[in-house]
């Protein structure tokens, strides 16, 4: 199985890529403490029919729940339209950590939960 991430670094650019489900193979956006931009990841791959209900959005670092610090609350995370992709935008965090970002959505039709893991790392540049 496969999980397609996009991330949305402005209007005009947009990354895509595709990586295995594997742990190994996670993700990673580097940012800096001021940056605040929106962020995305795509389901589609694995989802096959029907929709997505998104469950929840969350962030960590060194197993503490920072969400409030790492996820903004406006725009507040979402399902874009009718598509398996889950929007959310990141902001904050000190310089030189590394926050780990979990996607979890469900399937609207069968049921089958799904999760989808970033690793956001804060540096200077």
């Amino acid at each position: 199985m496969k999980i397609a991430y996009t991330l949305a670094l402005s209007l005009l650019l947009s990354i895509v890529l595709v990586l295995p489900t594997f742990s190994e193979n996670v993700l990673t956006i580097q940012k800096t403490p001021f940056e605040s931009f929106n962020c995305g990841t795509d389901f589609t791959q694995v989802i096959g029919s029907g929709g997505v209900t998104l469950v929840s959005v969350t962030a960590t670092q060194n197993g503490q729940n920072v969400t409030s610090a790492i996820i903004s609350a406006s725009p507040a995370p979402f399902v874009v339209g009718t598509s398996d992709v889950v929007m959310f935008r990141v902001q904050g965090g000190s310089l030189r950590l590394t926050y780990q970002i979990s996607v979890k959505v469900q399937n609207t039709t069968t049921g089958e939960q799904f999760e989808g893991i970033t690793n956001l790392v804060i540096s200077a540049q």
